[in-house]
């Protein structure tokens, strides 16, 4: 997107907003896709952004399924449920049960009492004859050095006992260590071992690996100290790797992270500005905060993200000397005439301002009441008083991780740029006081 249009969403939508650009993330799909190759099926893990659920399904993927309640969210979007890989930690009968109704493409089992329950759900529904699928196709999830996933022994004994699994088959297994990992070579090794796995649990006990479900947790790169010229590097430099072990074993790779971050954009607007008791530090404040911004790594403002001033960009555009007929020249008279309007002055003393902006190092805040709420310790640029800036790469994870309730602030628009430069509104403001104070406080 480039600055005009992202002034018209501010303009149009009104601040803060996620903008989530859905052909970005779709071409970065198939560019994934093409890196890859045919042998390796894609899997998008939704807890990064559920919102692009069905986007990521039109272009062939799988969707990693963490929770019940990301279940019913596929169930509201007719996500096929042959699509779907239902993980995550903790699954009670309930939750089994709902996934099996909706006839999920595979399970995992997190531990040996997930494979016990799974199978004991999977035999009543199919005595009741609501058993969508049988057996039920399971993945043995491989502990990694977390909390997640079962040691090699549990994984051994299920499979050495899967005869009395009568409701089960047991395809394959899943393997995820974590997120942002930049060394490529633990990746590699992992993959290496992987293999060997396998290849020693079919020569222990005659089970062939139908399917490896992998996660590398390939880094992205959100600050402005690192490199952004080819994002798509790490899947680049693993794909041999992963290629290889495709050879061996059907092989399906699972991201998050990595498919969403580049796709999104937040809109915020600046409403106050102020020098420190010491006057070094300058403050510039923004309607959102860190209950909507969430970069991995940032550490209470210690790392810029990549950050573009959407006003002062768009008023270097709309220079009257650069423009180049006479409607852009209305257009860049009305805008300067704008900025001139009378405002109450952010300093007491008069700084030394161009265009209403003032440069310096600020420190960017948000609007809670709170010291953490920093979002940028040092950010160098010209910001004056409601000025829009767009935070970049920020399509993965905080417009679901972020601490929304904290101080009941409202939550902020989301809005998808479809094909052809059609905007959707995905999600409209949404009050969160309603849910910080006792039901039955009114009666």
């Amino acid at each position: 997107m480039d600055i005009q249009e992202l002034a018209t969403i501010a303009q149009t939508y009104a601040t803060p907003t996620y903008v989530l650009d859905e052909q970005a993330f779709k071409q970065r799909l198939e560019h994934v896709k093409k890196i890859m190759g045919t042998s390796i099926d894609l899997c998008y893990s939704i807890k990064a952004n559920p919102f692009l659920s069905k986007a990521a399904q039109a272009c062939g993927f799988k969707l990693e399924v963490c929770s019940p309640g990301e279940l019913e969210i596929c169930k509201r979007l007719h996500v096929d449920p042959k699509a779907i890989v239902y993980s995550g930690v903790c699954k009670q009968t309930d939750d089994i049960q709902a996934a099996l109704r909706y006839g999920v493409g595979v399970c995992t089992a997190e531990s040996v009492l997930q494979a016990l329950l799974i199978e004991r759900e999977a035999a009543k529904l199919d005595k009741q004859g609501l058993l969508s699928k049988s057996p039920v196709r399971v993945l043995l999830r491989l502990n990694a050095g977390s909390q997640f996933g079962m040691c090699q022994d549990d994984l051994e004994h299920l499979i050495n006992n899967r005869a009395h699994f009568m409701h089960c088959s047991f395809v394959g297994i899943h393997y995820f260590v974590g997120t942002q990992r930049k060394k490529l070579t633990h990746q590699e090794k992992e993959l290496v071992r992987l293999e060997a796995l396998i290849d020693e649990l079919e020569s222990k006990y005659n089970w062939k690996c139908q399917r490896l479900e992998y996660g590398p947790g390939l880094a992205y790169p959100y600050f402005i100290d690192q490199d952004a010229s080819d994002t798509l590097l790490p899947a680049k430099e693993l794909a041999p790797a992963l290629q290889r072990i495709a050879n061996r074993v059907p092989l399906t790779v699972e991201m998050g992270r990595f498919f969403a971050s580049e796709c999104g954009t937040y809109l915020t607007r600046i409403v106050d500005i102020k020098h420190g008791q010491d006057t070094k530090t300058n403050y510039a404040f923004i309607d959102g905060g860190i209950n909507h911004v969430s970069y991995l790594g940032q550490m209470m403002g210690l790392k810029c993200p990549s950050i573009i001033n959407v006003s002062q960009q768009q008023a270097t555009c709309l220079d009257v000397s650069t423009c180049e007929d006479e409607a852009q020249q209305k257009l860049a008279l009305s805008t300067q005439a704008q900025s001139k309007l009378e405002e109450p002055q952010p300093f007491a003393q008069a700084d030394e301002s161009e265009g209403g902006r003032y440069t310096s190092s600020w420190t960017l805040c948000g609007s809670l009441c709170t010291t953490s709420d920093v979002l940028v310790r040092e950010y160098e640029s010209s910001l004056g008083l409601n000025d829009i800036l767009a935070f970049q790469h920020i399509g993965a994870y905080s417009i679901t991780e972020a601490m929304y309730l904290f101080l009941s602030r409202d939550m902020p628009r989301i809005v998808v740029r479809k094909a052809h430069g059609v905007y959707e509104l995905a999600r409209d403001f949404i009050p969160t006081n309603v849910y910080n104070y006792p039901q039955n406080a009114d009666k």
